[in-house]
């Protein structure tokens, strides 16, 4: 599950694949009357149920970036700082990414 724009959970990309490669399994195996297609399916559509059933409670967490150093001189490095405010108990790993803005330039034009 991931964070929308809006604040709340959503089945991510991968999630909906699962459940139509689940549920193009169920057809054909009743279309084909092919049961083992069921079989080889199942471990699938339980990692599906668990994956619904243990998602995050309430509102998804909300991060602020923010980096280091507040002034950078030349040849001066700085990190990106993470805050994020909202993890349940059950927080394990949290992930971030951060693009270039059109900005900065990361070759030279020469």
């Amino acid at each position: 599950m991931t964070a929308t724009g809006s604040g709340h959970w959503a089945p991510t990309h991968s999630h909906v694949r699962a459940l139509l490669a689940v549920a193009a399994a169920a057809l054909g195996a009743l279309l084909l009357r092919r049961p083992d297609l069921v079989v080889l399916v199942l471990p699938l559509l339980g990692v599906l149920v668990w994956s619904v059933l243990t998602r995050p409670e309430g509102p998804a967490p909300r991060a602020r970036m923010g980096t280091a150093h507040r002034v950078l001189r030349e040849g001066d490095r700085s990190g990106v700082v993470v805050h994020v405010d909202g993890l349940g108990p059950r927080a394990d790993v949290v992930a971030a990414t951060v693009t270039a803005d059109d900005r900065v330039r990361l070759r030279p034009r020469s």
